[in-house]
This record gives structure tokens, C-alpha cells and sequence, in this order.
């Protein structure tokens, strides 16, 4: 006969089991695909900001967290020189319903690299507290300015915690020029004045000619196309990227500024930047009394100099291009004149959904030789408006995000200027931006290929972003499918894995093409596409 304390010793096990829920799993290495020790998991229930029970992953990269009450958890996966790895699309939520359920985790970790160097003179002496730019190698991205630093007293630089990827290294002479609020790591405040570093010793110029350092790329070239790229893989730390900076011969450029009354103007902000709108030299001055500038130290080539002033509520700006080639420049005019507007109408079928409203909800205008854009919103009837527009040339981008569209069409007037430049001035016609539903459809299955990743990667390299890029993820049997569809060309490939962001890279797809199947896509017809599993590049 059992006792009481028989009985207990008996059940003891089963309320154990019974009470809480457990969460398990394993990180991994997202290349390697070993299991990583030394990773803390941390459980936060859902709506909280504060953990709720954490792990870490022992020599297999395992970990197993028990004793949870039923509900929703979030789970984060930390471990310094690691971060969570983009190709990792596992979700990083469970549900437990009930005491004794049991969910499992999968965590991918990519282990970060960083890449160190000198800067030096011609002479390979060290340039000490000169500004160090990294950027990404991509064309198309966005992202492009990435970290910033300075070189320490024996002109060394370093670049730590960068995930793996193709980068370009910058070394950065004309400081102003830097654009878009360039912090570095430590999210530096501008120095005060007593701290402001000692200006750099100009360079040996030859008689009759003044020269200046220029902003360098890694190894020592002038212009983004000639750079040299960083393949850092992850993991790697890459020491010895030096950068020889490198000097040219500058010339003045000088002219005058006219205001709306055709009048000289004085006190007016002239700016000039380099017209490729992926380099950054620029510089800034004002106009004298008699409306005359000067920027004193220009080196050769493509310029675009803009003016501007403000009176009352109302923003004037003029612009202006100079080709500086071996002699100094003379005679540059700009002419303010106000703002205007543009009207338009973005058209689509709207009785396939009369609740929809229209595909996109503005239409925006970027300047085809500078880093500016404006932007209308479109009304429940697709009318839209763009105000403060200054004469100058724009293109309107392309829109792949509007679900189950595509812009067939885009008028200005009469004109079809679909991918085109156009230029604007004062009264412009009407616009109208014409979509057409998207009704073509690729589908198919990957060879051996449960969980693989499936691109639709566009031939037409202005569309390499992450607008038009198209993934997803095939199922258990491998099969993939994708739906609405833009009319056009396309790369199909399938990956274990996939950096999205790397798809970006015109230089990166186009190594990729060779493995690629080509697709055309027709609206209302389905292409069906067999793949087999492309290795993603080291």
C-alpha cells in the first residue's frame, strides 16, 4: 500500500513535467553551419521590454531555457564580434500554449570582420588625423555612407564590427565635403573650436601651378569607378589597406549671380559639388556686393553650382554647370527664380478594387545632378501636387512596390517620358503616371531545394534594388511561386541562402548571371522555371 509520501514521490515527476513550458534550440554559424558556444539567449514575453529568462549555448551552440509560463516570446541572440545573419529568416518567436509544450529555435550568427590601414603622403610619410570614409561598393544601394574615423598620430586607421560584403575606403582631405552628417562609431560630436585639428601641408606644386590633396580612394585613385574593392568574408580581419593620397592642380572659378530682376545679387549662398552625384566634393561661399563669387581652389572636372537666397516665405535657387578642365574659369552666371508647381494624375483600373485607392501614395521628382527631390501626395482620386519645384532636369523613379501594378506609362503633356530626363521650367504641363496590373507569374521547383530562397533579379541594372528585387522561400517539396509579376526580363537564381542586400551589386549580379536561368515575363501567361541550387559566393 502506497503511502501519502509514496504518492507524492510517485507524481512528483509528472507536476515537474507540468509546470512551464521550454524553449530549445541551436545557433549556428551562418557560413560554417557549426554550432557557436558562448551565445546568451534572452526570452522577453511579448510587450516587454525587460528578459524573462535567458541561456547560453553550450560547446554544440544548444541551449534550452524551461520553466516558462504559457504566452508569446520574443528571443534575441548576442554574442560580441557576431550578428544575426540577413540570410537568417527564421522567425524568432514562439508560442507556448500550455504547461509542458516545447518549441525550438533555429539562430543563424555571422561572425563580423574589420579592415585597418595607413594613410600616406607621396612620400609614404604618415598623415596623421586625416577623415577615413567606408562605403559599400554597391551602385544602386542607398546605404552608401556607412563609418567614418580619423587616423591617430602614425596615420593608422581601423574599421572594426563590419559585416561581410564588398566596401570602398576613403580617405577624405577636403573634410568639408563630406555629406549626409558623418558620424563615426562612437557617434562623435563636432569638436569645439581650441580643438579643431592643424590644416594638412599642402603638397610640392610645380612652378606656375597650385596643387592640393585630394579626397583618395583605396589605393590610391581619385574616382569611385577606379577604386579598388574590400572583399571582406566573415570572420576575416584585414590589416594593411593603404591609401597613397593623391594630388591634382586647382583653378579658380568665378562669376556672378543674377537675382529674379536680372540684377546683380549680393549676399546670396553659392554652393558648387561635383556633378556625379556619387562623388562628394563641394564647397561653399557667398557673392559680394556686386553679385561676384569666387571658389579659388577647383580641380578638373564635371561641376554643378547652385544659388540661393530667401525672401519672406519664398526660397529662391538658380543653378549652373562648369566644366573645369586645365585653365581657370571665368564669366559663370546664375539666375534666381522662384519656385513652381506641378499638377498631375496617377491613373489606374480602379474596379478591381474600388476600395483600394491608388497603387502609390506619391509621386516624387529627383533631380538627374543633385541629392534633391520633391514630393506630392496623391489624393483618394489619384490627383496629386508637387510644389517647390525649381527649373532644373528630374526623372521620376520607378515604383516596385505598388502591389499587383506596375507604371506602364508616365506623360508629361503629350511627351512619354517613362525612364527618361526631362526638363522642368516655370508652368510645366500636367503629369500623368499610368499603371497597368501586373498579372504575369513565374513558378517551378529547385532541385533538392525544401527551404531554398528564390530571386527574380531584373537584366535591366537600373532596377537592382530592393524595389524590384523579388524573393521567396520554397516550400517542403521545394516548389516556389511567385505572383504579380511586372512585364520584362528577369535572372532567376536559388540560393541556401541570400544576402538581399548584395543583390544590389551590379558588379556582384553580373558574376552571378552565368549561373542564372534567364525568365520573360508576359502579363496573364505563367512561366515555369526549374532551378537548381546556385552555392552563394564566399
Amino acid at each position: 500500500m502506497l503511502t501519502p509520501y509514496g504518492l507524492l514521490l510517485v507524481f512528483a515527476p509528472i507536476l515537474a513535467a507540468q509546470s512551464g513550458g521550454i524553449v530549445e534550440g541551436t545557433v549556428v554559424d551562418s557560413v560554417a553551419g557549426k554550432g557557436i558556444p558562448g551565445v546568451t539567449v534572452d526570452l522577453s514575453a511579448a510587450g516587454s521590454k525587460s528578459v524573462a529568462r535567458s541561456a547560453i549555448t553550450d560547446a554544440g551552440g544548444a541551449f534550452r531555457i524551461a520553466g516558462l509560463p504559457p504566452g508569446d516570446y520574443t528571443a534575441l541572440f548576442n554574442k560580441p564580434g557576431f550578428g544575426r545573419s540577413f540570410t537568417d529568416n527564421a522567425p524568432n518567436t514562439v508560442h507556448l500554449a500550455s504547461d509542458g509544450d516545447t518549441q525550438h529555435l533555429t539562430a543563424k550568427l555571422t561572425q563580423l570582420g574589420g579592415v585597418s590601414g595607413r594613410v600616406l603622403d607621396r612620400d609614404g610619410n604618415p598623415v596623421s588625423r586625416l577623415r577615413v570614409q567606408l562605403t559599400t561598393a554597391s551602385q544602386t544601394s542607398n546605404m552608401v555612407m556607412l563609418n567614418s574615423t580619423e587616423t591617430d598620430e602614425g596615420g593608422r586607421y581601423q574599421f572594426a564590427r563590419l559585416w561581410p560584403g564588398n566596401y570602398l575606403i576613403e580617405a577624405r582631405p577636403i573634410e568639408d565635403s563630406l555629406k549626409g552628417g558623418i558620424v563615426n562609431a562612437g557617434g562623435a560630436v563636432p569638436k569645439k573650436e581650441e580643438e579643431e585639428k592643424p590644416p594638412l601641408r599642402p603638397p610640392p606644386s610645380p612652378e606656375g601651378e597650385r596643387w592640393m590633396w585630394a579626397n583618395t580612394f583605396y589605393p590610391g585613385v581619385m574616382e569611385r569607378s577606379q577604386a579598388a574593392r574590400v572583399a571582406l568574408h566573415a570572420g576575416w580581419d584585414l590589416p594593411g589597406y593603404d591609401i597613397r593620397l593623391q594630388a591634382v592642380p586647382v583653378y579658380r572659378a568665378a562669376g556672378v549671380v543674377l537675382g529674379e530682376d536680372g540684377k546683380r545679387a549680393a549676399g546670396v549662398q553659392v554652393g558648387i559639388d561635383l556633378a556625379d552625384p556619387w562623388e562628394h566634393d563641394s564647397d561653399g561661399t557667398t557673392s559680394r556686393e556686386d553679385g561676384t563669387f569666387e571658389f579659388p581652389s577647383v580641380h578638373q572636372g564635371d561641376w554643378r553650382l547652385m544659388a540661393m537666397r530667401q525672401r519672406g516665405d519664398v526660397v529662391f535657387k538658380g543653378f549652373a554647370e562648369a566644366m573645369v578642365a586645365r585653365h581657370d574659369l571665368e564669366n559663370l552666371a546664375i539666375r534666381l527664380a522662384p519656385p513652381f508647381s506641378i499638377s498631375g494624375k496617377v491613373e489606374w483600373d480602379e474596379s478591381r478594387d474600388p476600395k483600394a485607392g491608388p497603387p502609390i501614395k506619391a509621386v516624387i521628382l529627383e533631380s538627374a545632378t543633385r541629392g534633391a527631390s520633391a514630393t506630392g501626395s496623391t489624393g483618394r482620386d489619384g490627383t496629386f501636387r508637387i510644389d517647390n519645384v525649381f527649373a532644373d532636369r528630374y526623372k521620376i523613379p520607378q515604383w516596385g512596390l505598388a502591389p499587383g501594378y506596375y507604371a506602364a506609362s508616365i506623360l508629361l503633356g503629350e511627351r512619354e517620358i517613362l525612364d527618361q530626363v526631362v526638363e522642368l521650367a516655370a508652368s510645366p504641363p500636367p503629369l500623368r503616371v499610368i499603371f497597368k496590373p501586373a498579372t504575369g507569374r513565374v513558378q517551378g521547383a529547385v532541385e533538392e531545394g525544401a527551404g531554398a530562397t528564390v530571386v527574380l533579379l531584373p537584366k535591366d541594372e537600373a532596377r537592382l534594388n530592393n524595389q524590384f528585387i523579388r524573393s521567396t522561400k520554397c516550400d517542403g517539396e521545394g516548389r516556389y511561386d511567385f505572383g504579380s509579376v511586372r512585364p520584362g526580363e528577369y535572372y532567376a537564381l536559388a540560393f541556401r541562402g541570400a544576402d538581399l542586400f548584395a543583390l544590389e551589386d551590379r558588379d556582384f549580379v553580373r558574376s552571378l548571371t552565368g549561373q542564372a536561368v534567364s525568365v520573360h515575363v508576359d502579363n496573364d501567361l505563367v512561366a515555369t522555371v526549374a532551378l537548381k541550387l546556385t552555392p552563394w559566393p564566399d
